[in-house]
């Protein structure tokens, strides 16, 4: 019993960190701005084939 309330309080941390890793970083970092371009690319390349 005690594993399964250790394991879910470390998964809810876990969670917790990413969610709060996400929201603090209000900048764009390179990765994501190469993210945006492959994106910006794939709607492109969809678009000219129809």
């Amino acid at each position: 019993m005690t594993k399964r309330i250790l394991r879910n309080f470390i998964v809810v941390l876990a969670l917790v960190g990413v969610a709060l890793g996400t929201v603090a970083c209000p900048e764009k970092g390179p990765a994501e701005k190469v993210g945006e371009k492959i994106d910006d690319a794939v709607d492109k390349t969809k678009d000219a084939v129809k």
